[in-house]
């Protein structure tokens, strides 16, 4: 819903030829940041995640098969989303990272169907990362802000 009314209701100098929030980058510092941030917090929940089942065994009777890669695809998932509001042209980027990660995780636990599935996530990452990036450098390059 954040992110339809967002797409939908630019401010004036975001707007593109169709009055939506016009497609831009996330570059340079504010880039860095966000990933350095991803990472403090994939190490944080990486870790927790690699304690439940000794803090819960209860709970999870076994160790987490991948806590750090579980931990880094929700915590790029969370980043990826509040991206593509925004609807930087990085957002694709990282959700085709996220699903290459799951597609591998996903066959090596064995969910063979959830696997397949992240496989054509991959796919729709991709396309939409080309079709973003054809959309992007078709602005003007006084519309292609970043």
């Amino acid at each position: 819903l954040q992110g339809w009314w967002r797409w939908t209701h630019p401010k004036d100098q975001e707007a593109d030829q169709h009055n939506e929030l016009r497609i831009t980058r996330l570059i340079g510092r504010p880039l860095v940041m966000v990933l350095l941030g991803g990472l403090a917090a994939t190490a944080i929940l990486g870790t927790f995640a690699q304690n439940l089942h000794i803090w819960f065994p209860v709970l999870f009777s076994q160790p987490s098969a991948f806590p750090y890669l579980d931990s880094f695809t929700t915590v790029m998932s969370i980043i990826g989303t509040f991206m593509m509001i925004h609807k930087k042209l990085e957002c694709w980027w990282i959700w085709l990272l996220v699903d290459i990660i799951s597609t591998f995780m996903y066959f090596t636990k064995g969910v063979k169907l959830v696997g397949f599935e992240y496989a054509i996530f991959c796919l729709i990452a991709f396309q939409g990362a080309w079709h973003w990036t054809r959309e992007y450098r078709s602005y003007p390059a006084r519309q292609a802000i970043h």
